[in-house]
């Protein structure tokens, strides 16, 4: 499941894609972005042989900043790419899905 939050308009805007965080993360992690001006923008994320597995973001938006929350709970653990563009700017992170580390269960006996 994918959430789109605008966050904030502002006049001192600049064209910026963050590190996602958490990093590496193994459940949901939020990817934010800039951009100064409205139109297209495309947010994808692709796996590390560079093939695409999801597209985040693909429509028009107004000028601001944007959270996008990625939950990885159907994803293969591994390692992925996500690239931002819009308005003749391009930037590409990296992220980590890890496993779900076991947890140990308590159990109390009579």
């Amino acid at each position: 499941m994918l959430e789109l939050f605008k966050l904030f308009k502002s006049n001192e805007l600049h064209y910026a894609l963050e590190q996602n965080s958490p990093n590496p993360f193994t459940s949901t992690t939020v990817v934010r972005f800039s951009i100064a001006k409205s139109g297209p923008v495309s947010l994808k994320l692709f796996d590390s042989s560079g093939h695409e597995v999801m597209t985040l973001v693909d429509e028009n938006r107004l000028a601001g900043k944007y959270a996008v929350a990625l939950d990885g709970a159907r994803m293969i653990p591994g390692v992925y790419y996500y690239r931002l563009t819009a308005g003749g700017y391009s930037a590409v992170k990296q992220l980590e899905l890890r496993k779900q580390g076991l947890r140990a269960r308590t159990q109390e006996f009579a």
